[in-house]
């Protein structure tokens, strides 16, 4: 019987583990404390709230692993998702991993393991070979990588098959719950997943998909190794949330390293994401053009100035403003924030209005960028006056800089490691 890989795991830190009660998570949780019945392992679940039973299910999950000494932590989805706004599956994804990432952040713990197993990256391989992705793409599910919250995320089993996860909780007596959503046919995971029987008697079996996908990340980690170096060179990436690519070195780069020049930089701008392949090579060819035009591409801006490419977050995209508590939230899809003030604080895109306040108030605090990228800086406000803008280091004598939180990786240094979101956006 295979057992979690705990080489990842490295110290004795404080663990959260993703659980949604479904087998897979159900076997991670329980064999992990059985490996490390000392370690502080913590299950999170998260309820969804889109089946009338997830409430009920969520408490009950909570009893069965408190009776194996296993503390779990509800997190509610609130606002529900909107289930007009199309690709549910998308949204329940960037909200169940903010939900999880913040309480991990506001609770001092690092880690946060993932059931993800053999048949899942199976499953995706299919899934990102038949939507034309390439190496990187076809990579699939990272053993393990850095957030851009901070916190790391491991896939202990990843080698594990789906039976596995059944054996090992029968021998126990460990109950489990279904969800009836992985029968429908409706979700196209769950249609590759039906097919998986009949691809594997002509020779494409789960084990021999997963093999592919190791032969497709050991290349993609080659080359992102390449364009973490040339990134790391001219120093593209700035605190400021925003890059900024030397036109005339990006030009003279080889086809394959300015397109991943350019992803780089989207995904250190909207990190939730990646932009699709298409799209970036139309950018691409622009951006040759002798007169390149502003251009607008995965919820941002990329313009040219003075010979540089300057990239960052288009305002139109920007998410409204949240109210702020000391618990980390997730805004606009790209950074982790916080506020331990006693009196409201929200947070939101400095915006027109802002920088006319800043400019009037602090004119020597306002760096010699394109108005349109200082716009989309994420903003601490009271009383709808700028209070920090962590990004410009600016600070209002009111405000004290240990009351703000603010989580988004700086590439310039994290590159390496965060690279692989290119290839997997939470499966």
């Amino acid at each position: 019987m295979p057992m979690p890989d705990l080489m990842m795991l490295r110290s004795s830190e404080p663990l959260a583990v993703a659980t949604s009660g479904g087998s897979d998570s159900m076997a991670l949780v329980c064999a992990l404390k059985e490996r490390e019945p000392d370690r502080t392992i913590i299950a999170l679940h998260v309820d969804h709230r889109l089946r009338t039973s997830s409430t009920q299910e969520a408490h009950q999950l909570q009893k069965w692993l408190e009776a194996r000494s296993i503390p779990c932590v509800i997190l509610t989805i609130d606002p529900p998702l909107d289930r007009e706004a199309g690709n549910l599956a998308a949204q329940a994804r960037i909200a169940r991993y903010a939900l999880m990432e913040g309480w991990c952040l506001h609770h001092d713990v690092h880690l946060l393991a993932t059931a993800h197993h053999l048949g899942d990256q199976a499953e995706t391989f299919l899934m990102r070979l038949a939507r034309g992705s390439g190496v990187d793409g076809l990579s699939c599910i990272a053993q393990e990588r850095i957030q851009p919250s901070g916190i790391r995320l491991i896939r202990p089993i990843l080698h594990w098959c789906k039976e596995d996860a059944i054996n090992f909780l029968q021998q126990r007596h460990i109950p489990w719950i279904e969800d009836p959503t992985n029968q429908l046919s409706c979700y196209q995971r769950n249609r590759w997943r039906m097919m998986m029987p009949q691809l594997a008697a002509e020779g494409l079996s789960v084990a021999r998909l997963a093999r592919h996908a190791e032969h497709m990340a050991r290349l993609a980690d080659f080359m992102q190794q390449h364009t973490a170096a040339w990134l790391q060179q001219h120093e593209v990436f700035a605190p400021q949330a925003y890059a900024i690519l030397p036109y005339d070195a990006w030009c003279e780069a080889h086809e394959e390293l300015a397109l991943r020049l350019l992803r780089a930089c989207l995904v250190h701008i909207q990190p939730y994401k990646t932009p699709r392949f298409d799209a970036l090579e139309q950018l691409y060819h622009a951006l040759h053009s002798s007169a390149p035009k502003p251009h607008t591409l995965h919820g941002c801006m990329i313009r040219t100035r003075h010979n540089q490419i300057f990239i960052y977050r288009e305002m139109a995209h920007c998410s409204p403003h949240i109210t702020l508590s000391s618990v980390p939230q997730l805004w606009d899809d790209r950074v982790m924030v916080a506020c331990a003030a006693p009196s409201p604080v929200q947070c939101g895109a400095l915006g027109v209005r802002g920088l006319a306040w800043l400019r009037k108030n602090i004119p020597d605090g306002v760096p010699d960028l394109p108005a349109t990228l200082l716009h989309s800086l994420p903003t601490f406000f009271h009383l709808e006056e700028p209070i920090a803008i962590p990004h410009i280091d600016y600070y209002a004598h009111t405000c004290e800089k240990e009351n703000i939180l603010i989580a988004h990786e700086d590439a310039s240094h994290q590159n390496v490691e965060t690279m692989s979101i290119f290839n997997e956006i939470y499966p």
